[in-house]
């Protein structure tokens, strides 16, 4: 069955949004724009690279997506704004060209200090995203996933990535748009999942061929480290994978945008 079938900074202060066909009103401080400004500037290459209006969209959509979160401190952690504001920034970034990006499926976020470990288990896990509503994370990978640059690795995205597929499998802010090009997606880099569950050479690291859900999470950690280097390897998959997510990592000085020609 194919997913379509699945699938049913301080210029502004205010803005309105829709949240499951529900206009919402949210009101950001200035001195929220400006904790929002200083933390992502420091930390996140993608919103640094923004222009003015692009960084405005950025911090708006974060803080809603921020709103609709409770984030849950786990084995002594206490969180802050930094936890919140970061961790929110990795959902903003994949979903930054689509029309939903709430993750509305998903309202826990779990952030431990590392790896971690589930009662009576003896295995540890860096993050964990599943369809329980939460969103698991240990928050020294997720730092390193974004201060490592160009290894294509980022916990963040990762397990924000696992969050969008599963949110729009479940049929839940995502259109009709976004399942068609799933779809196309999907076809299109079935052959090289597959030479990965074979043991075969890849662009890929191997553990994209764990499952398909991983597969996906791995092709955007990719997708936003080295936008370049995918393209050239696998243009058959980078760029559905783009019209997919409505952007183009390598059109940093544009905001992201997706050409029409791709």
């Amino acid at each position: 069955m194919t997913f379509v079938y699945v699938i049913g900074v301080a210029a502004f202060l205010y803005f309105y949004s829709k949240l499951s066909g529900n206009s919402i009103h949210i009101y950001i401080s200035n001195s929220n724009i400006q904790l929002y400004h200083e933390l992502l500037t420091q930390h996140n290459d993608y919103y640094r690279n923004l222009s003015p209006a692009g960084r405005k969209k950025f911090i708006k959509r974060l803080h809603r997506f921020r709103s609709h979160k409770n984030f849950i401190g786990k084995n002594g952690l206490v969180i802050d704004n930094k936890h919140e504001t970061l961790i929110s920034a990795a959902a903003i970034q994949i979903t930054f060209g689509l029309e939903n990006y709430v993750l509305s499926n998903f309202r826990e976020i779990m952030v431990f200090p590392d790896t971690f470990r589930f009662t009576h288990s003896d295995v540890y896990y860096k993050g964990l995203t599943g369809q329980s509503g939460k969103i698991f994370l240990s928050w020294e990978d997720f730092l390193e996933g974004y201060e490592t640059k160009e290894d294509k690795l980022n916990l963040g995205i990762h397990e924000m990535a696992h969050a969008l597929e599963l949110t729009a499998l479940l049929g839940s802010d995502t259109t009709m748009d976004f399942a068609v090009k799933y779809d196309t997606w999907k076809e299109k880099s079935n052959d090289e999942y597959h030479r990965i569950r074979n043991d075969e050479d890849s662009f890929l690291r191997n553990y994209a061929g764990k499952s398909e859900r991983e597969f996906f999470a791995v092709c955007l950690e990719h997708f936003f480290e080295a936008p370049k280097e995918f393209s050239d390897e696998l243009p058959d998959i980078y760029l559905p994978l783009c019209n997919l997510l409505n952007q183009d990592p390598r059109n940093a000085h544009c905001d992201y945008l997706l050409e029409k020609s791709i």
